[in-house]
């Protein structure tokens, strides 16, 4: 009874986390009532009687304890995807370990004839197998233990089909002819992991954060099905929502990167067939914090578009808070013509997705900073940019010019609306590992119109620098 009271208790915790965690403003809430939720069902657990191995379950606690604690306390937020991806294979790895154990136990006790269960138990342990190698994989090229560029060979796609098509005839045969035993179980576990590792193998960094989603909507299936194998109600409930909410992030990023979802079913990252890539031959203009900010005092308008870049050198807090709120104090005002991304009572910034991981990743820094809020604009509705307007990090929104000989129709239309094609917009980034940022011409205009900043130490960002030197030398309302 109170087993069943306390997993009702968690059921409705997780569901109110997950809504909560709709928004940055009030996904702290949502955090804090989703770790409540766990906490009751492993209370609910241990009270139930059925635990055998209290040494093992306290070794478990206290080293699980640890790991999250010093993981959430070390990881910086740049890292976020990687600890996810490790995180997300390490349920994956316990969904498919307690299937194992369930199918050896009814095996030794000789009742192991339920189809169902056969069945049931036999998709976990892909599921998780699959998604424990391919979480693996995916942080080990985020962290870079691993080159992150695709890793293709000849005849990769056709012997993921085969690997995928032989491992589905023995799971069927398994189930039909009940003829499951440690031998088969142990085959059946070794050729999901390796599935699992060659469908992620050729897929690049760049769409990692898709990858990973997908990966932890197949998480969240396996542990429900690993409830239905345990007939544990709160297993379902969790898994459902773990796996409802991952495909549709998968939507969302997918989308974002203007990308369909058979593309991602079915294997269709990695390399993009090149061919000679094409010359630029431009010239590069270095500008200071103090032009810009001399430039910023005379306009007529004012646009922040926020980068990745800002993510990678940890600027965010710095630039709008306090900066910004000083300089709301001074009588300076940054306002947008059109269309905000983001909403504050300082400042207004939009943006798009650029990677399928700037919609996921740039809120939560935005939320430490202050900056609530968010209101994602479709890719499909423009932008009306002025005259001048800082971009700082904002040159991961377009790469390199299109290789030669490649179809317009294989370029990514949406990432071509680069907000620096306007004359006047300052690209400012401080990412790019040479420490300088090379802003590419995307319609062919003079160079004069984009200027960077030169950074040597990679890891400067000039913007905070724009916004003092405005808050010292400027009280002219800009917008």
């Amino acid at each position: 009874m109170i087993t069943s009271i306390g997993y009702l208790i968690t059921s409705v915790l997780f569901i109110l986390g997950i809504m909560f965690l709709r928004s940055p403003a009030t996904a702290r809430l949502g955090n804090t009532l989703s770790a409540l939720g766990m906490a009751v069902a492993i209370i609910a657990t241990l009270l139930s009687g059925s635990i055998q191995r209290w040494d093992l379950i306290i070794i478990g606690f206290v080293l699980g304890a640890i790991i999250g604690y010093v993981a959430a306390m070390r990881v910086a937020m740049t890292a976020m995807p990687q600890m996810v991806a490790i995180f997300n294979g390490m349920g994956g790895g316990a969904a498919a370990l307690v299937a194992i154990n369930e199918i050896l136990k009814a095996l030794e006790a000789g009742t192991l004839t339920n189809l169902a269960a056969i069945g049931t138990g036999l998709l976990t342990v892909f599921i998780g197998s699959f998604s424990f190698a391919g979480s693996g994989l995916a942080f080990a090229k985020l962290q870079e233990l691993i080159h992150g560029r695709p890793i293709t060979f000849p005849l990769q796609k056709p012997l993921n089909a085969v690997i995928f098509l032989g491992l589905v005839i023995l799971g069927i045969w398994a189930v039909a002819t009940q003829a499951v035993n440690p031998t088969i179980l142990t085959v059946f576990t070794l050729i999901a992991l390796l599935l699992g590792f060659l469908v992620v193998l050729p897929i690049g960094g760049a769409d990692m954060p898709v990858v990973i989603s997908l990966l932890n909507a197949m998480t969240g299936l396996a542990a429900a099905t690993t409830g239905f194998l345990l007939l544990n109600n709160v297993l379902i409930v969790a898994g459902a929502l773990v796996g409802a909410s991952g495909t549709i992030l998968t939507l969302l990023m997918s989308r974002a990167m203007n990308r369909s979802v058979s593309n991602i079913l079915f294997g269709a990252f990695g390399k993009l067939q090149v061919g000679e890539t094409a010359d630029i031959d431009k010239t590069v203009r270095s500008t200071t914090p103090e032009d810009v900010a001399a430039l910023l005092k005379y306009a007529e308008k004012v646009i922040i578009v926020p980068g990745f870049g800002l993510a990678v050198a940890r600027t965010s807090p710095t630039i709008f808070c306090p900066e910004a709120g000083r300089i709301k104090a001074s009588g300076l005002q940054f306002s947008l013509v059109k269309n905000p991304w983001l909403e504050s009572g300082i400042s207004q910034l939009p943006s798009r997705p650029s990677g399928g991981q700037f919609s996921a990743f740039i809120p939560p820094l935005l939320s430490r900073a202050g900056v609530t809020s968010p209101k994602v604009i479709p890719m499909s509705e423009p932008l009306t940019f002025p005259l001048l307007g800082p971009l700082p990090g904002c040159l991961d929104f377009w790469s390199i010019p299109p290789p030669k000989g490649i179809p317009d129709r294989q370029i990514d239309k949406k990432r071509r609306q680069h907000p620096a094609k306007e004359k006047g917009q300052h690209p400012v980034d401080a990412h790019h590992p040479s420490g300088l940022s090379i802003p590419v011409d995307p319609e062919g205009e003079e160079e004069k119109n984009h200027q960077v900043q030169e950074n040597k130490h990679g890891c400067y960002h000039p913007f905070p620098s724009i916004l003092r030197l405005l808050r010292r030398g400027g009280r002219r309302e800009v917008g």
